[in-house]
């Protein structure tokens, strides 16, 4: 068995597809004779000798110039059958021509062991011509096609090429503008593919694609277990739809997906108790204390193992819901609170119940890195940072304002203590008030200071 990885620019030549368009195939485009000719054009370019050595190793010289007659060039593909990975994720298979001489005639070989392909910006033509070569591969198991500029027709010939293939599980479309209407496409075939895993990051897709997700994993025939749609323009109307069916998903990625508000989170929660979920990831989703409330509760009923909550500014009000079920979620085992706005405060409630139900706990990772912990009280050993189980490295640095405040509590604190009266200025009086609604809106406890 061999891998290859083409971490230098190569460029390729066009050969003849074995593989010619069908008027009637569904797949068909006035396109293709365009594309053709441009593949075609690379065949004399000097600048592509890198390549035409690389295909000359694989599969000889009759693979450039088809002098050795087809049973020449089946041997030699039957010879390069050990390749089984082939990683062009720096973009060496960028020039014209390089798909069609390189992987098309591999992929469709029907000696061909390839189980890991890669490859990035693809021309058009390549796609295309990869995409034919799919239909009839049977080897492919994961396929990462990220950053490669596909949508529109080049996403109808991929989507009608994977939807049959027997093997592949793993697909990887990151960083590629498929829009809503590719997406939901796409997610229209989970019933019908093989598919376990789909990374949608960063490709613009919404509601639509959550809806049809919702729909292809109420199927029975639906085996997809993990879906990434982190960066994307999905709504909390989405995510209800996505929360309504989760079918066998065992893990969700919905990090910055910045539209969507606490329902989302909420609405998640209440689906929880009887789904498969063990990974939920909901980084940057505007979660507060009410959604942290939600998925608090609901954790004590479900299988969720890992919760990311990270850059969602609850504060210590969304905290404390958590440190108060902590002993209660049998199967949690890693939370990431790192990026809340979490104070001192905040940290002593966690420790509290680290402290005083370490044996009952299962959780194994606690990250409160760039929180707002003071370094006195809970770094270099002291305070939460003694537990080997937590992460508090890298905090934020207080404000001028924030330590002037601080500074005014403890001032205040102390007198209070002795008896004595402390001027308090008008401005920090406005911000004791502003700062007391705010927590009495979201039900947390105001300053003592007056």
């Amino acid at each position: 068995m061999a891998a290859v990885s083409l971490s230098d620019g190569v460029g390729g030549v066009g050969v003849a597809s074995n593989h010619p368009a069908n008027p009637t195939d569904p797949m068909a485009n006035p396109l293709a004779a365009a594309e053709e000719e441009e593949e075609s054009a690379a065949t004399n370019d000097p600048s592509q000798e890198g390549l035409r050595r690389l295909c000359w190793a694989l599969y000889g010289s009759e693979a450039l110039d088809g002098s050795g007659g087809s049973g020449q060039l089946e041997g030699s593909l039957r010879a390069a059958a050990s390749l089984v990975e082939l990683d062009a994720s720096s973009g060496a298979l960028a020039q014209p021509g390089s798909a069609r001489l390189l992987l098309a005639p591999l992929l469709a070989s029907p000696h061909c062991a390839l189980r890991l392909l890669s490859a990035c910006n693809l021309t058009r033509a390549g796609l295309h011509t990869i995409a034919s070569a799919l239909r009839t591969n049977h080897s492919l198991t994961t396929l990462d096609l990220q950053s490669n500029m596909i949508f529109g027709v080049t996403t109808e010939r991929l989507v009608f090429a994977l939807e049959r293939h027997p093997r592949l599980t793993s697909l990887s479309l990151n960083h590629n503008p498929l829009l809503d209407a590719g997406g939901s496409l796409l997610a229209s075939i989970l019933p019908s593919s093989r598919l376990t895993h789909l990374q949608l990051a960063f490709t613009g897709v919404a509601d639509r694609t959550c809806e049809a997700l919702s729909l292809s994993l109420a199927s029975e025939t639906c085996v997809l277990r993990a879906i990434k749609l982190t960066g994307n323009q999905i709504t909390t109307s989405g995510v209800i739809a996505l929360a309504a069916c989760m079918g066998g998903l065992r893990i969700i990625d919905l990090t910055a997906n910045t539209l969507m508000d606490s329902g989302g989170a909420m609405a998640l929660a209440k689906s929880l108790p009887t789904s498969q979920l063990h990974t939920l990831r909901l980084a940057g989703c505007k979660v507060d204390k009410k959604g942290c409330s939600k998925l608090a509760t609901a954790l004590t009923q479900s299988p969720v193992t890992s919760l990311d909550l990270s850059c969602n500014h609850f504060g210590s009000a969304g905290s404390d819901e958590f440190s108060f079920v902590l002993t209660e979620c049998a199967q949690l085992t890693a939370l990431n609170l790192s990026d809340c706005d979490l104070d001192d405060e905040a940290a002593d409630e966690l420790l509290e119940t680290l402290t005083d139900a370490s044996d009952a706990l299962s959780l194994c990772s606690l990250d409160l890195r760039w929180n707002k912990l003071s370094a006195p009280k809970h770094s270099g050993g002291r305070g939460i940072s003694a537990d080997a189980r937590v992460d508090t490295s890298s905090q934020k640095q207080q404000s001028a304002a924030d330590r002037q405040s601080a500074h005014l509590e403890r001032t205040w604190q102390e007198a209070k203590a002795s008896g004595k009266k402390v001027y308090v200025p008008k401005w920090a009086r406005e911000q004791q008030k502003a700062q007391a609604a705010a927590q009495k809106k979201t039900g947390g406890t105001g300053s003592g200071m007056a």
